[in-house]
């Protein structure tokens, strides 16, 4: 082959590609105006807001899109206008197929001490990339706070802001998410302040396909927590406090049946004058029919896109249940407290149980001895239970138990003692020697009480 020949041939290959460069990103901008519409009905289409005002200016790399959307609260609704930069085709700029910078202004008629509140700042911000593997990437920002919502809120609010990660396959039937607040403060006029410390969301779900359920693991967490009150002299009383809280989530399905299973935690915990420690519950759901809790679902969806008043949204969602409840029932659901354990300074309470039910389809002749299995057991330390017992236990009123003084202690420590011998008497609890304990069996028909038949209740 000639050197011109092949000289021609490259030149005309040259020109090819700068017209499939010049070209692939007007072309990537059509797509991405027709995505971008599709994409905000999409995430909208089962909510309470509606998009009133669009516009959408497209260039060769990029486009200015701004929309208003309107959120409905029952007969009131609220314009909230977002403004989004789109960089479309890969560039210098940009990286990706599409990037999408999405800013939430604050309304016209916004009070003039939230705009102050903010400082001039945008609420949310949230930056969408989608990749060349159509993959899509969410950052979402917020930003942090300090002061009162107006000059007379009773309210003083400091808030570090929020941020956070979304991430969606292409078919956006796989996500995760991450989404971290670093801290909250607010505090009334009286001093009363409830803080909380670096509170973190994490997830990695999957579903079925667009309308199926999501599953698998999620959590959420709280490093510290906090409630604190002032008296009449200005000193501070912590009167609630909660260290290191998780809860974590794990949904399955098989074969159209799920499964959901909680698990709630803390390393330490004050509360209603107490403390406690290691504390762990542990709840489980199964044999959920999936099917009938999707339907039920998009019923409630349904119901809150036609903005329905509360009278009518009640109604229908009782008339939804009763109709899909012998579906749910004939999966025999279950569920049970796998796992309750709480330190005390006077020992550890333990304690588990579960409820299944074994009966027909027709709730109309349901019957709790016939329909129902199950057991619970329930162990603690003798001090604890005492210890509450006397807490709440009285003579006569506050005035008369003042009046009484000291003697009003040794009656109602009597009172208790008296009130739980007749329990372990009537067998309803057993002495352990250190702790108390109790165990209720409901099987075939009979329920029984540490081992002893129970009379069934009328209409059992």
């Amino acid at each position: 082959m000639r050197k011109g020949t092949v000289t021609t041939i490259a030149i005309v290959i040259l020109v090819l590609l700068a017209g499939l460069g010049l070209g692939l990103p007007y072309y990537t901008g059509i797509q991405t105006e027709k995505h971008f519409r599709q994409t905000l009905e999409a995430v909208i289409q089962d909510s309470p807001v509606a998009v009133k005002e669009y516009q959408y200016q497209r260039d060769l790399f990029s486009a200015r899109a701004s929309s208003s959307l309107e959120i409905k609260a029952g007969k009131d609704a609220v314009l909230i206008p977002v403004e989004h930069e789109v960089l479309h085709g890969i560039c210098p700029m940009n990286m990706n197929l599409v990037k999408v910078i999405s800013t939430i202004r604050l309304p016209e008629e916004t009070p003039a001490g939230i705009k102050e509140f903010f400082k001039g700042q945008s609420p949310l911000k949230i930056t969408t990339t989608v990749g060349v593997d159509k993959g899509m990437r969410c950052e979402i920002t917020s930003p942090s706070f300090d002061g009162r919502l107006s000059s007379d809120d009773p309210y003083e609010i400091h808030w570090k802001g929020i941020n956070g990660t979304l991430s969606l396959s292409p078919d956006w039937n796989r996500g995760s998410m991450t989404f971290m607040a670093p801290a909250l403060s607010v505090q009334d006029q009286k001093g009363t302040q409830f803080t909380f410390d670096n509170c973190e969301m994490k997830g990695d779900l999957h579903r079925a396909g667009a309308e199926g359920i999501w599953l698998g693991p999620s959590q959420a967490g709280l490093k510290k927590f906090s409630l604190t009150e002032k008296n009449e002299q200005g000193a501070v009383t912590e009167t609630a406090r909660a260290d290191n809280c998780l809860l974590s989530a794990e949904v399955s399905e098989k074969e159209g049946a799920l499964a959901a299973a909680y698990t709630l935690g803390f390393d330490k915990l004050k509360a209603t004058g107490r403390d406690y420690e290691k504390a762990t519950l542990e709840i489980k759901l199964t044999n959920i029919d999936s099917q009938a809790l999707m339907a039920l679902r998009d019923k409630l969806r349904a119901l809150n896109k036609q903005q329905a008043d509360e009278n009518t949204r009640n109604q229908e969602t009782l008339k939804t249940v009763l109709e899909l409840l012998p579906k749910f029932l004939a999966r025999s659901p279950e569920v049970a407290i796998s796992r309750l354990a709480v330190g005390t300074s006077e020992g550890q309470v333990q304690g588990d149980g579960r409820l299944k039910y074994i009966g027909g389809q027709n709730i109309q002749s349901f019957q709790v001895l016939k329909d129902l299995e199950g057991e619970a057991k329930l162990i603690a330390p003798k001090p604890l239970v005492e210890s509450i017992a006397l807490s709440v236990a009285g003579i006569g009123g506050k005035d008369l138990d003042d009046a009484l003084g000291e003697k009003a202690e040794a009656m109602k420590r009597q009172l208790v003692a008296e009130q739980i011998d007749g329990l372990i008497q009537g067998g309803v609890i057993q002495d352990q020697g250190n702790a108390y304990f109790s165990h209720v069996v409901l099987n075939g028909g009979v329920l029984t009480l540490n081992g002893k038949p129970l009379e069934p209740p009328p209409g059992s």
